[in-house]
């Protein structure tokens, strides 16, 4: 949860109520992570290199028969350099997860 909704316009969070079972912490309302984008442009605004972050989003209103609330997102940047190689990179994870679940199955 965080404290406040995503930077995205157009996404509608889900909002939740933190209910405190002691006496730390106060009655108060929260967010479920619509998306990573936001937070990891802030890194590569203060010169990261590649990264990447795998994570649950949840985002409310977002329904459909392929399609649901909460998902799993890969949202990847490697600043500098072109479309050729972001398609490869994406190529190179995508065969990568397939080889993984073969071996599972």
């Amino acid at each position: 949860m965080v404290a406040t909704p995503g930077m995205e316009l157009h996404i509608d969070p889900f909002e939740v109520t933190f209910i405190p079972q002691t006496d730390i912490g106060q009655r108060r309302s929260l967010y479920l992570h619509t998306s990573p984008e936001y937070a990891m442009k802030r890194l590569l605004a203060d010169r990261a290199q590649a990264i990447f972050q795998i994570c649950k989003v949840f985002r409310n209103g977002e329904v459909a028969a392929q399609h649901n609330p909460e998902f799993s997102m890969l949202e990847f940047y490697r600043p500098g350099v072109d479309y050729h190689a972001i398609m490869h990179d994406t190529e190179s994870a995508l065969a990568a997860a397939e080889k993984s679940a073969d071996e599972i199955r």
